[in-house]
């Protein structure tokens, strides 16, 4: 089974940072896994890595519509029709299959609610938030 990082070794990961004096603020460098001297593995460890509730609450502060519901991050994204709906969660699975993270959909009518986890950590890790970034950013943070 080859790794959903495979041949990935200068994707950019987000390295959480606290510069002093920035307490309640999640800082973050961007690093590739060679600049960082990771190995594929150390890669997808560090992305599988449960994120703190004061990495989670300073990420949440500084975005629009995302909330936090025990282990996951939830958004809700109202459309003018059913037709903007889907061609939105189309749009959503292709990031999604891109990071290979994939995020639990719900499609009522005009409104979509995505939901964000990572099963295998049991809780909110870098794969959730990295993706939920991407989202808005492909829709213009809605």
């Amino acid at each position: 089974m080859t790794s959903c990082l495979e041949g990935r070794k200068n994707t950019q990961y987000r390295i959480p940072i606290q510069p002093l004096g920035t307490a309640g603020r999640l800082w973050f460098k961007s690093s590739s896994a060679n600049e960082l001297g990771w190995s594929t593995r150390e890669a997808e460890r560090y992305m599988a890595e449960k994120l703190n509730d004061e990495s989670i609450r300073g990420w949440l502060s500084g975005r629009t519509g995302w909330k936090r519901r025990n282990k996951t991050l939830i958004k809700e994204f109202h459309f003018t029709s059913f037709r903007d709906s889907i061609v939105f969660v189309n749009r959503v699975a292709s990031l999604a299959d891109d990071v290979d993270h994939h995020p639990d959909i719900d499609i009522r009518y005009t409104t979509v609610n995505l939901t964000l986890t990572t099963h295998e950590s049991k809780g909110l890790t870098q794969k959730d938030i990295d993706l939920a970034e991407r989202v808005d950013f492909a829709t213009s943070a809605r």
